[in-house]
């Protein structure tokens, strides 16, 4: 086995091994066992069996809580959340039963909208007792964003679970060996630039990942230009305004340069940062169990995306929503109130791949998960961060995006033209027949 197999392996595995170390119980519990509820209930998780594997600590200790509840994982592979909410919806339309659904804010209005998850807001009324130091610790940006943006004032379906803010990962020995002072909060697009003429010196050395492969991704460059890609709720395209075209421009050219690798074939962040090929790439914490794995968290500075005019960067949050087609509904519900447990989020912190929205296991587990310089940079970047635009037609918006960004990424097209015929595209996905533009 070479160094670029054993990294993989070794980033696909750690999580698995860093939850098997991880107590079951760290602090008291605010949720006391439950042995009257009963059922069986099955759960559809995003990603291959490996994800799930993590979890095993996680579903051990549930059924400490719920001893008389039986639960199965399903994995489903998928290269993006839409393509795995539309193989889930394909599944119980051919009579697959499931009753829990793993979904991050890309899919959350798609699931309303299609009719699939069903609303909390009696379990919640019910149980409030069990559930208030959830919500008294939860970080309440995620609170109000499910309510504003994905209940839009309705019914609550979901209670926000783990997340991921975009920060930039740092390789600090890079910019130390090239002469370049290490990245720390205010830095600037201009920054960034330059450093990529001093470390960029020789075939096979990048600067920076751009990654086409999300909006996600891509989102950071306009918010630190005052851009955004979709209006404030969603309904209308924005982008073809001046500031998200030279963010876009910018982004283009840092592959133009050669600062980041083009799109097309194979490049794995974790690999090439290991090896002191890549100085900076983008993620939330699901690379962390790799860059553990492989040693390298010593040499890593978390910091905030290089800015422009402002801050910005992205934000997304996971959470675990009731199908309405399922028969088990109360064992289903007694699963979310624990994934909403100080139990439940301790454990799933210790993996190494999930950033928690409860602050007081941020700031007191975290670390031990995460051992990286400027860890906290994804606590404190949810005050101006944005939620990934993800409305009822995500996932045809973000295809578009994608292919565009690609096109982008990988020549020396016009940004302003191809910007243009992608929001006229998008405003067509929105139904939204005003000028490009306009929010």
């Amino acid at each position: 086995m070479d160094r670029r197999e054993f990294l993989k392996l070794a980033g696909a595995t750690a999580a698995v091994a860093s939850a098997s170390r991880v107590p079951t119980l760290l602090r008291k519990s605010d949720l006391e066992p439950d042995a009257t509820v009963t059922g069986h209930v099955t759960l559809a998780f995003y990603g291959a069996a490996d994800i799930i594997k993590a979890w095993d600590v996680i579903f051990a200790d549930f059924n400490k809580v719920y001893p008389n509840i039986k639960i199965d994982a399903v994995p489903i592979a998928a290269s993006t959340w839409s393509t795995y909410a539309d193989a889930a919806i394909l599944q119980m339309a051919g009579g697959r039963q499931f009753d829990i659904l793993q979904g991050a804010i890309n899919i959350q209005r798609l699931l309303i909208s299609k009719g699939v998850v069903t609303p909390l807001d009696e379990y919640i009324e019910r149980d409030k007792a069990q559930l208030a130091p959830y919500f008294a610790d939860e970080n309440p940006k995620f609170l109000a964003w499910n309510k504003s943006i994905i209940s839009k004032g309705g019914p609550t379906y979901y209670l926000p679970a783990d997340y991921n803010t975009y920060c930039c990962w740092v390789n600090t020995e890079m910019f130390e060996k090239a002469g370049v002072p290490v990245p720390s909060d205010g830095w600037t697009w201009d920054d960034l630039m330059a450093a990529g003429e001093k470390i960029c010196t020789s075939p096979g050395t990048y600067l920076i990942h751009c990654d086409p492969g999300d909006m996600f991704f891509f989102q950071p460059w306009a918010l630190t230009n005052g851009g955004t890609l979709l209006s404030a709720d969603w309904s209308k395209s924005t982008l073809a305004t001046a500031p998200t075209i030279e963010a876009a421009a910018f982004a283009q050219q840092l592959c133009l340069k050669g600062y980041s690798p083009k799109p097309g074939g194979a490049f794995d962040d974790v690999v090439e940062f290991v090896d002191n090929k890549l100085a900076i790439f983008g993620c939330g914490m699901w690379l962390n169990p790799g860059i553990v794995a492989a040693k390298a968290a010593g040499k890593v500075k978390i910091v905030a995306w290089p800015q422009k005019v402002q801050k910005g960067t992205s934000v997304g949050w996971n959470a675990y929503p009731i199908t309405k087609s399922s028969k088990n509904k109360e064992a289903a519900w007694s699963f979310i109130k624990y994934v909403a447990s100080t139990r439940a989020v301790v454990n799933l912190t210790g993996t190494g791949q999930a950033t928690p929205g409860r602050k007081s296991v941020f700031f007191a587990d975290l670390h031990k998960a995460a051992p990286e310089q400027g860890i906290d940079e994804f606590w404190n970047e949810v005050s101006y961060a944005t939620p990934v635009p993800s409305p009822n037609e995500s996932d045809a918006v973000n295809a578009a995006i994608i292919k565009t960004v690609t096109q982008l990424y990988s020549s020396n097209a016009d940004p302003k033209t191809l910007m243009t015929a992608l929001d006229a595209q998008v405003r067509g996905y929105l139904n939204n027949s005003g000028p490009g533009g306009i929010s």
